[in-house]
């Protein structure tokens, strides 16, 4: 189902060491994975360690915010798909979502900006180059007919209801 909202870009299994005492997912996991499925995706998008050395540019995480919908268990196959929500010329917000056998079981929304790491020169945010701004708008086009996710850009927080 989420290849109509979003593209696949790392599957796995989910074994005992990332279960916890409740018998499900822990949280560091869900992190883990859907680090490793970013990591995924700049390397797709040539802004991995060769990037890195060949621009001394490189993405840095600055918000992130996960939804835990449904638990995962050991042995559960998940998919993790993504989407480019947005682009300016120095940041990208991009959209995960974890898929199993049951649905939808977490999504993954982040921030992240292109820095030069420049030898000699503090780490600063930077414009990406024109092949890349060109990519991101084709991959933001990619999905503009499929609504924004719930919960998009959302706070955490509590809805009193009287009491």
């Amino acid at each position: 189902m989420h290849q109509e909202t979003s593209e696949t870009v790392y599957s796995a299994t989910i074994d005992d060491a990332h279960v916890d005492y409740n018998g499900h997912m822990t949280e560091a996991a869900y992190a883990q994975l859907f680090a490793t499925a970013a990591a995924h995706l700049f390397r797709r998008l040539d802004l991995e360690a060769a990037y890195r050395r060949r621009t001394g540019c490189t993405m840095y995480t600055v918000e992130t915010r996960i939804r835990y919908l449904r638990e995962a268990h050991s042995g559960t196959k998940v998919t993790i798909g993504y989407r480019l929500l947005d682009r300016s010329d120095k940041r990208l917000h991009l959209y995960f979502e974890m898929f199993g056998p049951a649905g939808l079981l977490a999504t993954y929304e982040c921030i992240s900006v292109h820095v030069s790491q420049r030898e000699g020169e503090a780490a600063r945010s930077t414009p990406f180059g024109p092949d890349h701004i060109g990519i991101f708008a084709k991959l933001v086009a990619a999905f503009e007919h499929v609504p924004k996710p719930d919960g998009i850009g959302k706070a955490p927080g509590l809805a009193h209801r009287g009491a």
